[in-house]
């Protein structure tokens, strides 16, 4: 048996716990549970409770009213159900492509400490899992940005989302913004910087490998490119630029521009860096020589 008490909690949304649950214990709303021994959830509120009596029974939660109450709770009026509807919600698969491309930009081009990229990339999932349970029509498993930032606004202008958001101290808001950056980070290489250098950062990038010999990060590829002035950042984002060009010729990252043929490949260390390697095969030395 389940009791609620008045005392508001956070559920993060990792725990699975089931909606109608969440919903009363997050609006410190009185509650027992006996369904589990084939009894009733017995909430103690009427007809006017918190809860969205139509967003429950969208979920499959029929509510009715006893004006007497119950055993828990006498002598007033509560909500009773026997319903426990179950939804699978799988985001395993997006979950996957998000620690492949999404995580490594952010450690590589925004330098994030790791665990500060593994808190955004479970967000994104948190926020995929919010958007199918509520059926809202859209997804984030999606490479253009301007749909992703169409998702942000369509978000933030929900109540519920704006609760939601507003326990974790905007953390979800934030991973957003990360997201929609990194969709967008194809949008942003400086094309006048191009037209400045007879050598192509990916060429740059192919040379400071071959000459190092080990598998080097963004921040020692580029200390290396602007050492041995191979090529001229026209940014103030050098190393941000730097990634994406990595990304589009990187084994196993896509991008909307992702490159025919790989050239390099990523690996993680010790110290959870990730490090970029030339793929050694003698084709690639042909196609990109």
């Amino acid at each position: 048996m389940k009791t609620g008490d008045t005392r508001p909690a956070i559920i993060p949304e990792e725990s699975g716990e089931e909606w109608i649950i969440h919903e009363l214990r997050s609006k410190s709303i009185p509650f027992t549970d006996n369904r589990a021994v084939d009894g009733c959830l017995w909430i103690a509120s009427d007809m006017a409770s918190p809860i969205s009596l139509e967003e429950a029974a969208a979920r499959g939660y029929h509510l009715r009213l006893k004006q007497d109450g119950c055993r828990a709770y006498p002598n007033r009026a509560v909500l009773w159900t026997k319903d426990q509807p179950q939804k699978v919600v799988n985001t395993a698969a997006f979950r996957r492509k998000l620690d492949k491309n999404f995580k490594p930009y952010l450690l590589s081009a925004k330098k994030l400490a790791a665990p500060t990229a593994d808190q955004y990339s479970q967000s994104i999932e948190a926020v995929e899992k919010f958007i199918i349970e509520r059926g809202l029509g859209f997804t984030l498993d999606t490479d253009d940005p301007d749909d992703a930032q169409h998702i942000y606004d369509v978000l933030l202008g929900r109540k519920d989302f704006v609760e939601w958001n507003n326990q974790r101290h905007h953390q979800y808001s934030a991973a957003l913004a990360q997201y929609v950056g990194y969709l967008r980070q194809d949008e942003s290489v400086d094309d006048d910087s191009k037209a400045r250098n007879t050598m192509t950062i990916k060429d740059a990038t192919v040379q400071i490998l071959k000459e190092a010999g080990i598998p080097l990060t963004i921040s020692e590829i580029l200390e290396g490119i602007e050492k041995a002035r191979l090529y001229t950042f026209n940014t103030n984002n050098a190393s941000v630029n730097l990634y994406i060009s990595i990304r589009r010729h990187c084994k196993g990252m896509k991008s909307r521009h992702h490159a025919p043929v790989d050239v390099f490949d990523g690996v993680i260390d010790e110290a959870g860096q990730i490090r970029y390697v030339l793929i050694k095969d003698i084709e690639l030395e042909k196609n990109f020589g």
